[in-house]
C-alpha cells in the first residue's frame, strides 16, 4: 500500500487536501483520499502526510499489505506507531495483520507562530457534549479543559449523499458556537469509503478523527478526543485510550475523560440546555429524509431509556418521547449483547427506578441473545474476509462516495 504526497488545492470557497493511495489488492476503494475546509483555514493546512497515514494505517493493517509513506511524517508518530499496531493486534482478531511501515522522509514539523487552535471534535454526541461541557464548566467537571475550536465532520456518522442533514446541523451547531463564544471547523472527507464493509467503523473512525485534526498541523497545538471508552464495552478497541501515540512533535493529541462510561456522561449533561437541544447519539450510517435520529439503534434506545429512567424526555429535542416497556423488548432483543446493559449500570438504574417490568424482560431475553451474541462475534470472524465483504455489499445498499 502506498500513500502519496499530499496536494493542497482551492476550489471555490474550500481548501482540499489530497493523497493518492494505491493498494496490492484489487478492491473497490476512491484512488485518492481527500479532506475539505473552509478557506479561511488554507494557513492551517498542511502537505505533510502524517494525517493521510494516521487515517489509512489500520486500512493496511487489514488488507496484510505494508505501507509505504511519501511525504514529510514526524518521527516522534513513527517510533510509536508500532506499539499502537501491537495494540490493536492484541484486542482484534482475524482482522487486522501486523505490517511494516516505510517512511520516506522522517523531520520534525516547524513550530511556527500561529499554532494557537486547540481542537475537540464535535458531534453532538454524549462524548463531545461532555467535553465541551467540561470546557463551560472546569470548576466542576472532574476533567476540566480549554477548547477554541470544535471539529464537525461530514462522512462520518452522516454521509457524504446527505447533504441537507448535514448543513442543516451545521448550521445549528454553529449557531451554538457562536453562543459560547468558540468557532466550529466544518470538514468533510471521503475516509469511510475506504473501510465500508471492512473493518468495523466503530473503531476504525477513531484514527480518521486524529487523522482530520493533524492535516490542519500548521494550526493545531492540541487536539483532545472526546474519550469512547467503557470498560465493558462490546468491541473492546478503545482507540481513544491510545491516542497521545498519534501525536507529533508539534500538534500533542490526548483522550478526554476515558474513565467515564455513555450514562455517566449522559447523567452529568442532563439538565445542561445545549445537551437537551442537540444531543444526538445515532451511529447508523443511512440518515434518510432528513433524519437525524432513529431511535432504533442500540445508541439511540439506550440514551432514551436513561431519559426516561430520570423523567426528562420532555426536555430533550430528538429523544422526547417516552421509553415503554414495549420499546424496551425490542431493544433487548436486537443488542448485540445485552448482558452489557447489567455491567454498564443500566440495570441498577431500573433497580433504582422500581421498573421490576423492565428487569424480567432482560432475564427473560438474556439467553436467547447470548447464542445471537456467540454466532455473531465468534463464528462470523471465521468466515474468509472476502465472504464477509459480498455479504455485506449484498445485504446493505452500498453507500460509497467518490
Amino acid at each position: 500500500m502506498i500513500i502519496h504526497q499530499p496536494s493542497i488545492q482551492i476550489k471555490d470557497d474550500q481548501v482540499i487536501v489530497s493523497s493518492k493511495i494505491e493498494t496490492k489488492a484489487q478492491i473497490s476503494i476512491p484512488p485518492e483520499l481527500w479532506f475539505k475546509f473552509p478557506l479561511e483555514y488554507l494557513d492551517a493546512v498542511t502537505d505533510r502526510t502524517e494525517g493521510f497515514f494516521i487515517s489509512l494505517f489500520l486500512l493496511g493493517m487489514h488488507l496484510n499489505e505494508d505501507i509505504e509513506i511519501r511525504g514529510e511524517v514526524s518521527p516522534l508518530l513513527a517510533d510509536n506507531i508500532n506499539l499502537l499496531m501491537t495494540k490493536y493486534l492484541q484486542e482484534t482478531k482475524n482482522q487486522l495483520h501486523r505490517v511494516n511501515f516505510n517512511f520516506e522522509n522522517l523531520n520534525v514539523a516547524d513550530q511556527g507562530p500561529h499554532r494557537n487552535i486547540k481542537l475537540s471534535s464535535f458531534s453532538a454526541g454524549s462524548d463531545s457534549l461532555y467535553a465541551f461541557w467540561s470546557h463551560h464548566f472546569p470548576k466542576i467537571s472532574d476533567h476540566p479543559i480549554n477548547l477554541t475550536h470544535g471539529l464537525f465532520i461530514h462522512g462520518f456518522d452522516i454521509l457524504l449523499q446527505n447533504k441537507e442533514v448535514y448543513q442543516k446541523l451545521l448550521s445549528d451547531y454553529q449557531g451554538q458556537f457562536d453562543e459560547w463564544g468558540l468557532s466550529l471547523i466544518s470538514c468533510a472527507t471521503n475516509v469511510h469509503s475506504f473501510y465500508q464493509f471492512r473493518v468495523p467503523w466503530a473503531y476504525a473512525h477513531l484514527p480518521p478523527l486524529a487523522g482530520a485534526a493533524t492535516v490542519l498541523g500548521n494550526r493545531v497545538s492540541e487536539y483532545i478526543q472526546p474519550g469512547n471508552f467503557e470498560e465493558n464495552q462490546e468491541d473492546p478497541i478503545t482507540a481513544s485510550s491510545y491516542i497521545h501515540l498519534l501525536s507529533t512533535e508539534t500538534t500533542k493529541l490526548s483522550p478526554h475523560a476515558i474513565d467515564l462510561t455513555r450514562l455517566q456522561k449522559i447523567i452529568k449533561i442532563m439538565d445542561w440546555p445545549p445537551a437537551q437541544k442537540n444531543l444526538r447519539v445515532c451511529f447508523k450510517m443511512n440518515n434518510k429524509h432528513g433524519q437525524i435520529v432513529c431511535n432504533r439503534c442500540n445508541k439511540c434506545m439506550s440514551t432514551s431509556l436513561l431519559i426516561t429512567m430520570h423523567d426528562k424526555w420532555n426536555n430533550f429535542e430528538n429523544y422526547n418521547k417516552k421509553f415503554t416497556l414495549g420499546k424496551y423488548i425490542y431493544f433487548c432483543l436486537q443488542s448485540g449483547n445485552v448482558y452489557a446493559h447489567k455491567k454498564t449500570g443500566y440495570l441498577e438504574i431500573l433497580k433504582s427506578k422500581k421498573r421490576y417490568d423492565f428487569l424480567l424482560v432482560f432475564w427473560l431475553i438474556l439467553p436467547i441473545n447470548y447464542i445471537k451474541w456467540f454466532v455473531i462475534k465468534k463464528m462470523l470472524p471465521l468466515l474468509p474476509k472476502s465472504w464477509i465483504f459480498a455479504v455485506k455489499n449484498l445485504v446493505y445498499q452500498k453507500q460509497t462516495s467518490k
